[in-house]
């Protein structure tokens, strides 16, 4: 077993940093400026946490407006996603085994001319079918590259998250009576 150092603390440290001002502060901002109740953001976040993009309904049923929903849906999801990077990073760099454990999977996706070249784009359905805790670390797991996974999972989110809100305003309606 790695020996624990203080780099292997500054690592999750700031990973955990990152998450907190991301997926906790951020949201938090517009509640001081439009005036709305902690309590029910508390509430949207923590329905984040667990339904994902999903949560936007309940943000809309709690009367908030719903860009301040998909504002805080996107900042929790976001920080989770940074944070699930930074962990498995930080656990790459100090395991044997978890590096070894990625070397197998990276040469095995490299032989697939399929996932190679193409699997990364299906992290946009894949983030609306599996989510953010499974696509993050997939990204990572086959070696793709870190910002165009995070700019393709949040691209698939940001669409479940806008689809959710509007069904729950009903939008649909205006489509189809």
């Amino acid at each position: 077993m790695a020996e624990l150092s203080i780099g292997h603390f500054r690592q999750f440290g700031t990973a955990i940093g990152k998450f907190l001002l991301i997926a906790i502060i951020l949201p938090l901002i517009p509640v001081l400026i439009l005036g709305l109740p902690a309590g029910g953001i508390l509430a949207l976040m923590a329905s984040t946490f667990v339904i994902e993009y999903g949560a936007g309904p309940v943000g809309i049923g709690l009367g908030m407006p719903p860009v301040f929903v998909l504002w805080v849906v996107v900042c929790v999801a976001l920080g989770i996603t940074l944070l699930f990077f930074d962990i498995l990073d930080a656990l790459a760099g100090h395991s044997a085994r978890v590096s070894t454990f990625l070397a197998r999977a990276e040469e095995r996706a490299k032989r697939s001319n399929l996932v190679s070249r193409h699997g990364i784009y299906g992290l946009i359905p894949g983030v609306m079918i599996r989510g953010i805790y499974v696509c993050s670390p997939v990204s990572w797991i086959l070696g793709w590259n870190r910002k165009y996974s995070i700019v393709l999972i949040f691209s698939g989110y940001t669409l479940a998250a806008t689809g959710s809100i509007l069904v729950t305003l009903g939008i649909l309606k205006l489509f189809f009576t």
